[in-house]
């Protein structure tokens, strides 16, 4: 049950109830009045337990680390779940604290501000507000915990980190299988042949002889950490999810539409190399003399086209939730008007969703597929990526855009 300043008194019997306890007429839990800003600064005779601010989430002195090193931090994380199949969800919650905390108020100060006002006393509300008037933090008096009450900043920052992570884990799917995930080796590598000549040349230069480069090459495909050893920024990034990038302020159409472009500048850049004898790919063989062998101009555009099925699938699925939170949202917001104490809210949420309104599209993945399809239809033609997509432009604003 959440508690709420609707619930708190319900709340409070229950727990009474179960306790078998009953409360006293001078009991300052009969002050308090959960959520009432009126008592923000009325101070209560209550027992509390001082907040843990390494547990809740506060503006800092400094971020824990940069954006480059938090999305790398959050794609290893993403890794490591698919290599050893489960999540470490210590380090995931404490990672995400630490991503969001970037746009978090500063709550420490909030509380402590309260606090001199009240005498060092929790106040009747056993909520705090900042100077704004916005709810930051709460605390629970029966349960005696603390929760930090979420900005509409924080809830986007979350939702990236969602979003790098599970693009994350898509991608390592859709490049190694999902049978590879649970296994401590799932990770190889693919390298272009001047790659693999450098890392030779690396390994000569340290005084080994060819045929050792040879064999420590193969055995360094083993894992993505050799690699990064090994062979930095020497791996042909042939993933479709590691194009596609997005942010809040996207539509889904929007989202869809960046997909489409990455798949078509894939798609031509990997035609072309295979054309003018530019791209060579290798990957692991075991039934190869060498360990290994060139990939095919087939085998890559077969790849492509998985993910991209894989893409226009999760598309499908954010515009599913989108559809359904929204739909949510209305609800309580029309259940908020029968309220009488939450007039404000009611209004305050009736027009989040009116600004928030978006079109979407119905079958937005299979339209995605119609839309590939037709592109691919029309490069075969021309060969020309850009003509062949100025050619898709008004069918692709008609079905992700309709007016």
């Amino acid at each position: 049950m959440q508690i709420t300043r609707d619930n708190y008194a319900q709340y409070a019997a229950m727990v009474q109830q179960l306790s078998g306890s009953k409360r006293k007429a001078d009991d300052p839990y009969k002050q308090c009045d959960y959520g009432n800003v009126s008592l923000r600064f009325q101070p209560v005779d209550l027992p509390f337990t001082k907040p843990d601010w390494s547990q809740i989430m506060t503006k800092r002195d400094k971020p824990a680390m940069s954006e480059e090193e938090f999305t790398q931090a959050i794609k290893d994380l993403a890794e490591k779940e698919f290599r050893t199949g489960k999540r470490d969800d210590k380090a995931y919650r404490e990672l995400c604290m630490r991503h969001g905390e970037t746009v978090s108020p500063d709550r420490k100060a909030i509380y402590n501000a309260s606090m001199k006002r009240t005498g060092g006393k929790m106040n009747a509300a056993c909520m705090f507000w900042d100077a704004n008037g916005n709810k930051s933090l709460s605390y629970n008096p029966e349960s005696r915990n603390w929760k930090a009450i979420s900005t509409e900043a924080e809830f986007a920052r979350a939702r990236e980190f969602t979003s790098i992570y599970n693009q994350e884990l898509a991608r390592l799917k859709q490049e190694y299988g999902q049978t590879a995930r649970g296994t401590q080796n799932a990770i190889a590598c693919t390298i272009s042949e001047k790659g693999l000549e450098q890392y030779r040349q690396s390994l000569q230069t340290e005084g080994s002889a060819a045929k050792t480069a040879d064999s420590a090459a193969k055995k360094g495909f083993d894992h993505k950490a050799s690699l990064k050893q090994a062979l930095p920024a020497l791996q042909y990034d042939n993933s479709l999810s590691t194009k596609v990038s997005w942010t809040k302020d996207d539509s889904i159409s929007d989202i869809a539409q960046k997909y489409l472009r990455a798949y078509s500048d894939l798609y031509d850049e990997t035609t072309q190399g295979y054309a003018d004898g530019t791209r060579e790919v290798y990957v692991l063989d075991e039934s190869s003399a060498d360990g290994y062998r060139r990939q095919t101009l087939e085998e890559e555009l077969q790849s492509l086209e998985k993910e991209f099925q894989h893409a226009s699938q999760l598309v499908e699925g954010l515009a599913q939730n989108s559809t359904n939170a929204a739909h949510a949202f209305e609800q309580y917001a029309k259940t908020l008007a029968t309220i009488p104490k939450a007039a404000e809210r009611a209004a305050a949420a009736q027009t989040f969703v009116a600004s928030h309104k978006e079109t979407i599209p119905q079958d937005i993945g299979a339209k995605m597929n119609q839309l590939a399809l037709q592109w691919k239809e029309s490069y075969a033609k021309t060969t020309s990526k850009t003509d062949s997509w100025n050619q898709l432009l008004p069918m692709l604003n008609q079905m992700l855009y309709p007016a």
